[in-house]
């Protein structure tokens, strides 16, 4: 046997690079998700299934370059996916955190500061949201004309501001019950509502978990999400007809968060294991290959597929879950640890303020499509120069303001930093 295989997964220091690199992809994911999705204002953004349609036509035609065109569309119109994968990593890193701490989960301590560090930055971005919003209505005053008013109400994405969507954002809840508050200042942190949920439930379903074990837990957060999308199509007709309520409410996809947890307990209890058994490049491929059929399978199924579509989003999250169990496992060697991916790394660990930062940017850019800015000279600088530069740049401070900065990890600790 290769005596590496018995090293650790989760080093001695407590903070694993690998979980960092995936976050800062993640987020970069979904950063220009929303760029692609505000560039493309002039057309209909078709369901995923489409674009896999498009690429495998184009692969058929022979032409390179719109086969390289199609599949960057399917890659820019996945990104959605990025919100996914961050959930599976809040899982895990919660668990290896509250596995690998010497005391167990005090709720009077943990519910305050789990949900201080998610919920204050979130109410920083409503109040930058808004004063966005602000400053762009006093440009629209000089340019144009017209009331202070006015011009801060109009949203330019088919919404209006106004008290009641507002105060839904300012208050979280109300946007989990009225599709209408979905893009409710911040629009783009509306999957802090699912985390609440998230962080409401962990000191419960970690002793659930260590008590049952791996499989069971997993069988019980993929029932628990499948009979929830089962009942909502044989209710409601499809998932789509209440998507706000599949987006918002933890039971419609409990498992991308159980999987995670899931992972993050055999990272801790059977570490030596998960290395001899997927430290092998077959199984790193078999892995991989698992990981991708079962994403592709769950993006390619749709609203037209009836009850199939219960456990689409649930073979995403599994896709995703193979694909992550093949990095986090894998040994930081110089790939891992390259200047690239470090700097990758690093906007893992401010993703949370990466995301707060670019609503701003993200609106400004909208503004350009609206008024018929797009493709000229100002719009690429503003895309190239400024939009994901600077809403990496001003995220760090932000995240030291707010205490989003991971502290160095103290061997003596053992204990791996969580970030929400």
């Amino acid at each position: 046997m290769n005596e590496s295989d018995d090293e650790p997964i989760i080093p001695v220091g407590g903070r694993l690079i690998t979980i960092d690199i995936l976050r800062g992809l993640a987020i970069l994911w979904v950063v220009v998700y929303h760029l692609w999705v505000g560039s493309g204002e002039h057309f209909v953004i078709q369901l995923p299934r489409v674009y896999y349609e498009r690429f495998g036509e184009r692969l058929r035609e022979g032409d390179a370059i719109a086969a390289l065109t199609a599949f960057t569309d399917l890659v820019f119109r996945l990104g959605y996916n990025g919100v996914t994968i961050f959930m599976i990593l809040s899982g895990m890193s919660l668990t290896i955190s509250a596995m690998r701490s010497p005391r167990p989960i005090s709720l009077l301590r943990w519910y305050p500061l789990r949900l201080r560090k998610l919920l204050i930055p979130y109410w920083v971005a409503w109040c930058l949201y808004l004063a966005t919003l602000a400053t762009v209505a006093l440009y629209r005053i000089h340019a144009d004309g017209g009331t202070f008013s006015h011009n801060f109400q109009y949203l330019g994405l088919s919404h209006n501001m106004d008290f009641g969507r507002a105060r839904a954002g300012l208050l979280i809840i109300p946007r989990a019950f009225d599709a209408r508050y979905l893009a409710a200042p911040s629009p783009t942190l509306w999957f802090v509502v699912v985390l609440v949920q998230y962080y409401l439930l962990f000191p419960l379903l970690l002793p659930l978990l260590r008590r049952v074990g791996s499989v069971p837990f997993t069988a019980m957060a993929l029932a628990v999400s499948v009979a929830a999308s089962a009942w909502l199509i044989s209710d409601y007709g499809s998932l789509a007809a209440r998507a706000n309520w599949w987006r918002m409410w933890c039971p419609f996809r409990l498992f991308e968060f159980g999987i995670g947890m899931v992972i993050g307990y055999a990272m801790v209890e059977h570490p030596r294991a998960l290395r001899r058994a997927f430290s092998p490049t077959p199984a790193v491929m078999a892995l991989i290959v698992l990981g991708l059929g079962m994403h592709t399978w769950g993006s390619w199924i749709d609203v037209h597929s009836g009850y199939w579509d219960a456990i689409s989003y649930q073979l995403v999250a599994a896709g995703f879950a193979a694909l992550l169990l093949a990095v986090v496992v894998a040994r930081p060697g110089s790939i891992l640890t390259s200047p690239p991916l470090r700097l990758i790394a690093w906007i893992g660990t401010i993703s949370y303020a990466v995301l707060i930062v670019n609503e701003s940017f993200l609106y400004l850019s909208y503004y350009f499509v609206i008024y018929g800015y797009q493709w000229s000279v100002g719009w690429w600088f503003f895309i190239v120069v400024l939009y994901v530069p600077l809403t990496v740049i001003l995220a760090y401070p932000l995240a030291v303001v707010l205490g989003l900065v991971p502290k160095p990890s103290r061997p003596s600790a053992g204990i791996l930093a969580a970030t929400p």
